[in-house]
């Protein structure tokens, strides 16, 4: 029982590292979720965030997202949800392994229920995937996160404009499909 074991793990590690280099043409699904270093604290759901990628040269993607944050006591979002908007792009290091580092990079909008609440925002962070089959992989990386506004990280006592941050930082993990 052991050797089968042995024998279908082998064979789908094999069949993974071909997966590590990712040819251009390819398409992506992504499906994040995140943490900031403040915990999500004031977040009633872990923001998500989800994207369609293209790898326009091998190893190199490009795409756009669609994010969510909801938050649970009345802030700048307001007692709703802050939806995000833009593009994304990641850069992702040939290794010949299972573990494949990678950067990567987001621009867009945040947007919560107010018409004064829409924010620029940028993120830059790096991470490693984690392939299991070949067209398949989970994600972790750390990345850092501004705004135009301040809407991070809200305390629950001082929750105005301008009681939050510009900048947090956190981890994101996910799931990503190639096809």
């Amino acid at each position: 029982m052991k050797k089968i074991v042995l024998g279908a793990v082998i064979v789908s590690l094999a069949c993974a590292a071909r997966a590590a280099f990712v040819p251009k043409e390819s398409h992506e699904f992504i499906f994040d979720l995140a943490t900031d270093i403040h915990g999500n604290e004031g977040y009633s759901t872990v923001p998500a965030l989800g994207g369609v990628g293209y790898f326009f040269l091998d190893n190199i993607e490009g795409g756009l997202y669609l994010s969510m944050r909801k938050t649970k006591w009345e802030s700048y979002w307001g007692v709703d949800t802050a939806w995000g908007f833009g593009v994304f792009g990641e850069a992702d290091f040939f290794t010949d392994s299972l573990v494949i580092p990678f950067l990567s990079a987001r621009a867009g909008l945040l947007d919560g229920n107010e018409e004064s609440d829409t924010a620029f925002n940028l993120a830059a962070g790096g991470g490693a995937r984690f392939y299991l089959t070949e067209r398949f992989c989970l994600t972790l990386q750390a990345e850092v996160e501004w705004a135009s506004k301040e809407v991070f990280n809200f305390d629950r006592i001082s929750d105005t404009e301008g009681s939050g941050d510009k900048l947090t930082a956190g981890l994101r993990g996910g799931i990503r499909y190639i096809f």
